[in-house]
């Protein structure tokens, strides 16, 4: 079931793109200067950190399934240039009474904005609004195929995409969904060189151990560096 909490909303979009220790991911606190000093967008001091796509706007899509299924859809998002949650790629610094809050005397900030289009729920009275929550529940509900084969696809089209848009026209270092695309790809790279290198070195360590348990007289043509010659041929012919 569908809740609109900030804290719960905020938990179901905690996960980022590749491996835990890519670069890029930055601690869940952004508010702290040493954070915000090595933001791309740049920081401008008394500024807050912003999210370029909204945790409310994404949380639909995660909330209440297992860790597993999250990642999935985060990789599946990130795949399709949309960033999430407290990634680097996906914080911004914005004055928030000049540039970023909702206020209907301000229509270039960036909630009035969204709100303007209809991306956001913050101006929906009524029965539009209970329509709106009908919508959020019924993404909770879909399984998380449907969501990544669907959903994600036309989330990062009419969401995603457009929240992007609109941040870059306040903040125009804000990376683009084809920058994030590309930004994505490497980090599946790094993420599988890491793997293999990591897989590369246990297979070393196993061939070590082999030739260690061999007795000495019969280790004639079973030296470590040709074990390991042979096994980074292996290696080369497997990433072809």
């Amino acid at each position: 079931m569908y809740v609109q909490d900030r804290s719960i909303n905020e938990d179901a979009v905690k996960f980022q793109a590749g491996f835990p220790g890519k670069q890029g991911v930055l601690p869940l606190d952004h508010k702290t200067d040493s954070v915000r000093r090595v933001m791309h967008t740049g920081y401008v001091k008394g500024q807050e950190m912003h999210h370029v796509v909204g945790i409310d706007q994404l949380s639909p899509l995660l909330q209440g399934r297992s860790e597993q299924d999250q990642r999935l859809i985060v990789n599946a998002l990130n795949s399709h240039g949309i960033r999430t949650g407290h990634d680097m790629y996906n914080l911004a610094s914005m004055d928030d009474e000049l540039e970023h809050g909702y206020r209907k005397d301000r229509p270039t900030n960036a909630h009035t904005q969204l709100s303007n289009m209809g991306l956001e729920d913050r101006i929906f009275e009524g029965d539009e609004l209970k329509k709106n929550a009908a919508f959020k529940q019924s993404l909770t509900n879909l399984p998380t195929a449907t969501i990544i084969q669907q959903v994600v696809p036309e989330f990062a089209a009419m969401i995603g995409g457009p929240s992007i848009d609109v941040a870059r026209s306040i903040n125009p270092n804000i990376t683009t969904v084809e920058q994030n695309k590309q930004i994505y790809a490497q980090e599946v790279e790094l993420e599988r060189q890491a793997e293999l290198a990591a897989y590369e070195a246990e297979m070393i360590q196993e061939q070590r151990d082999l030739y260690n348990q061999i007795e000495p007289d019969k280790r004639k043509g079973y030296s470590v560096e040709r074990l390991n010659g042979i096994l980074r041929g292996v290696r080369a012919t497997q990433r072809l």
